[in-house]
């Protein structure tokens, strides 16, 4: 398994009223980063442009999607990745919705999602390595 450094963390936007989801990827033990999310759909993937960017190999560049509704709900759709997209374990084909909070495995990465209302309760701690 390879590693990366850690990425800061993203936010997009100021305004948490508008951003409705709080997605953390973690990967082994570092946080990739943190991103607030609003309405609308957000691109998950190696490809550098992607809201949600993972910058592992085992990554598709256009893995999912995920998709915020109005409400604060969830949609989440695999875009025939190799890895593979499991919220809550299972495997999805097909768009699928999700409660929150979840989390999401993308290949060898969690993502930690949220309400963001709920992120500062919900989100726990980031592991730290024990020292040898």
């Amino acid at each position: 398994m390879s590693s990366v450094g850690p990425v800061p963390d993203v936010r997009s936007g100021d305004d948490d009223s508008r951003n409705l989801v709080v997605v953390r990827a973690v990967h082994e033990t570092n946080v990739l980063g943190t991103w607030s999310l609003p309405v609308g759909d957000h691109a998950i993937g190696r490809e550098e442009r992607a809201t949600i960017y993972l910058p592992l190999p085992q990554v598709s560049r256009h893995h999912a999607t995920l998709t915020v509704a109005s409400a604060g709900r969830i949609a989440l759709v695999d875009h025939q990745s190799s890895s593979g997209t499991r919220p809550a374990g299972e495997v999805i084909e097909a768009a699928e919705d999700l409660e929150l909070p979840t989390t999401i495995q993308i290949a060898d990465v969690n993502l930690e999602v949220v309400r963001s209302h709920e992120s500062d309760a919900t989100l726990p701690a980031p592991l730290t390595p024990t020292p040898r």
